[in-house]
């Protein structure tokens, strides 16, 4: 069960940290939409795509190739009726109607012949729907498919779909015109999303986080985004990526093809404190199936309720999730008595907005967060650490060094007045200001003393996969001006912390590799961390 968690923890987070950078336009933009429609057995040709998504039949004069294999099935020699046979066969399911007329020809080869392909089309859709996918989902898929074609002769039959009932579908034809015709989609500017959110967030807040992803990719798929988890020796990237295309079909069918523009992340103010007062939550931009999501909530069993006029949904130990509009979802996770979906829709509704709110941009940076410990956080987290340091003092198991300075780093973080942070380009930034200098050196010294400490201990695991990482220079710098310290994190250290789960899960099976393994580490080139050869640590000034 921990090996899972460790599993789950660090595939998310390798995720999130691949989306920072380059993140996707949408659900579908991280399959290989080809693969999903050859696992639905779907044919790909291009008038076949067209004819899946159109509504019309086909003309009698497409016909008239499979006119003459007929008269060869009937008048030709037995070379001749297999070719014949051979093109009726290729023949795609737009000709339904053509071999339902032929299933009923009196001559029994031709009708035999018909009725053998009229139960192939219909294999090939018992198939798919044992994979979740129906009309509407295949005619997204469909239309994804074209698109990336390129399909000219497909603009006529899109321009009629953008007016279609079925959201999922216009949304997918207008995107399908804007790419075919030369043009992008329509998607909010950088900053405005984000800027709509945060006049949302509840008043009373005391950690904020925006990611802005308006402006994506122009190609993301998801084995880029868990590209460091492949390094690690057992992981079949080959049997993750293949579920992922096999459950696509049926996740469209329930919720859609959701595309995000921006998310928000928030935290109350005593949060760790009282868990009756402690939540989270997130505001998602963007656009989604409402309706499917509240069918797929109820279908689920959630409870419906309702805050502030908006209908939610909740589980008595699980998220509470408010599909507000089909550009807006709040979810949010808390104890029940903190009325945490409440006080997140109360931005909503009466627009008062955080005064953290204010720390927030992301013109220049995609991911942005701000925040500030409480008078009572403090004070829990002081307690906390040096219990903890008190247990750690007299061990010497391997680690335990790591254990005690990243400890002795978290305790100065309670001396911290408030902290900005920003993601990008490889590189995390945080700046904290402090109580005063004395501290702000302190703070500055222990981040060194962490990451030698860190990579000492990573030194010593006999793991192959560690060898890709230069342990021999630091992965952080900081520097101290006045009270404000800032931290500079090299993506190489996020990289190496979330290989490490899966170097644990491993365990005993990790052997040497017969190959050397090669793998080249991006530099980084806006942001100039000190390459520094490794020393003693600096050691911690006592109070």
């Amino acid at each position: 069960m921990a090996q899972s968690g460790f599993t789950f923890i660090a595939l998310l987070f390798a995720a999130i940290t691949g989306v920072i950078q380059n993140p996707p336009e949408d659900l579908l933009s991280l399959t290989d939409t080809g693969e999903v429609l050859t696992l639905l057995k779907v044919e790909q040709s291009e008038d076949s795509l067209i004819s899946l998504i159109s509504s019309t039949r086909t003309s009698k004069g497409a016909t008239e190739d499979l006119d003459k294999a007929v008269k060869l099935l009937r008048e030709g020699n037995f070379k001749a009726r297999k070719k014949a046979k051979k093109i009726l066969n290729e023949a795609g399911e737009e000709y339904r109607e053509y071999f339902v007329k032929l299933a009923k020809d009196p001559d029994p080869e031709v009708s035999e012949t018909a009725k053998a392909i009229l139960e192939k089309y219909a294999n090939k859709k018992k198939a798919a729907k044992q994979l979740g996918m129906t009309d509407d989902v295949l005619k997204v898929l469909a239309i994804r498919r074209l698109t990336e074609m390129k399909s000219t002769k497909a603009l006529e039959t899109l321009k009629i779909l953008k007016k279609s009932t079925n959201k999922d579908i216009s949304w997918e034809a207008e995107r399908a015109l804007a790419i075919i015709q030369g043009t992008k989609p329509k998607r909010a500017s950088r900053v405005e999303a984000t800027q709509k959110l945060l006049k949302m967030i509840p008043k009373e807040v005391g950690f904020i986080a925006a990611l802005d992803i308006t402006e994506p990719a122009k190609k993301t798929k998801l084995s880029d985004y868990l590209n460091e988890i492949q390094k690690a020796p057992g992981i079949d990237m080959a049997m993750i990526t293949g579920m992922f295309h096999k459950a696509i079909p049926g996740v469209v069918q329930k919720v859609g093809n959701p595309q995000l523009d921006s998310v928000v992340f928030v935290t109350s103010r005593e949060l760790g404190v009282d868990s009756k007062t402690s939540w989270i939550g997130f505001i998602g931009s963007g656009r989604y199936n409402s309706k499917k999501v509240k069918d797929f909530l109820t279908a689920e069993g959630m409870e419906q309720k309702n805050a502030k006029g908006f209908d939610y949904w909740a589980e008595r130990w699980g998220p509470s999730i408010c599909p507000v509009s089909d550009e807006l979802l709040v979810i949010s996770f808390g104890d029940r008595g903190s009325e945490h979906m409440s006080k997140m829709l109360s931005g909503l509704k009466e627009g008062e907005a955080s005064a953290e709110a204010g720390n927030i941009n992301t013109k220049e940076n995609r991911l942005v967060a701000a925040g500030a410990l409480s008078q009572k956080q403090k004070e829990i987290m002081k307690v906390e650490i040096t219990r903890e340091l008190e247990r750690r003092a007299g061990r010497n198991r391997h680690g335990a060094e790591a254990e005690k300075a990243m400890l002795e780093l978290a305790l100065l973080c309670t001396s911290s007045k408030h902290f900005k942070g920003k993601f990008e380009e490889n590189v995390l930034i945080v700046k904290a200001e402090m109580d005063n200098e004395e501290k702000a050196r302190k703070m500055s010294v222990a981040i060194e003393n962490a990451d030698h400490e860190i990579r000492m201990a990573f030194k010593e695991f006999p793991l192959p996969a560690f060898r890709a990482f230069n342990l021999e220079k630091r992965f952080t710098r900081s520097e101290v001006k006045g009270t404000t310290v800032t931290l500079k994190v090299k993506q190489e250290m996020i990289d190496l912390l979330t290989t490490l789960p899966f170097m644990m899960m491993m365990g005993d099976q990790v052997r040497e590799p017969v190959a050397e393994i090669e793998v080249q580490l991006d530099e980084v080139e806006d942001v100039q961390i000190e390459e520094v050869i490794d020393e003693p640590p600096p050691v911690i000034i006592e109070e």
